[in-house]
């Protein structure tokens, strides 16, 4: 099967899956890491897209699950550093599910690098969004963090990004760039090119 990267501009990456790959296919990334003009940068990227993506597709929240799809051991790094990136950059902001009384994550403590460490230690560190739990919860348990009572949300500065500047920029570069795939996820071929 043939897919393309992106169908139209804020997309999100290879619209017409089959899911049936994802048997096969852990990440999305494993599948660009086999085009030889894919570098670290564009890894780190395609990263960032696919995170700000997601929670640009919902008005008022995000399934947290969600914005980690393209998440493995290998690309643990890559995932911290962006999230990083845009926590501190006032891009994404999380929060407790269903406690409109709890501040988000970006108000948590007075000094907001300290409240990142402590969410990137315990949140994403531990895996905590691959977490089943359903139990209410603060910031100040994480034991009981989950991907049911921790969410993200896109700031208005993060959709700014968004809508300006980043969506635009990756379909300019990905819009022409296909891959056919055969149906044990093994990559046949590229189509087309990176505009670069």
């Amino acid at each position: 099967m043939q897919l393309k990267v992106l169908e139209d501009m804020g997309d999100s990456l290879f619209p017409r899956w089959d899911i049936t790959l994802d048997l096969c296919i852990k990440s999305y990334l494993d599948i660009f890491i086999t085009h030889n003009s894919i570098s670290d940068k564009d890894i780190t990227e395609i990263v960032e897209y696919d995170i700000v993506c997601e929670l640009s597709m919902f008005n008022e929240y995000s399934e947290i699950y969600m914005i980690f799809n393209l998440y493995t051991q290998v690309y643990k790094d890559t995932y911290i550093a962006i999230l990083t990136e845009l926590f501190l950059n006032d891009m994404i902001d999380f929060y407790i599910t269903d406690k409109p009384q709890q501040p988000t994550l970006s108000h948590y403590k007075e000094n907001k690098y300290e409240a990142w460490i402590y969410f990137r230690d315990n949140f994403i560190c531990k895996e905590r969004f691959n977490a089943e739990d359903f139990c209410d919860t603060s910031w100040e348990n994480p034991n009981q963090w989950s991907k049911y009572n921790i969410n993200a949300i896109l700031t208005p500065k993060g959709t700014q990004y968004f809508d300006e500047i980043l969506s635009p920029r990756f379909y300019k570069k990905y819009k022409d760039l296909e891959v056919e795939i055969d149906s044990k996820g093994n990559i046949v071929r590229w189509i087309g090119e990176i505009n670069r």
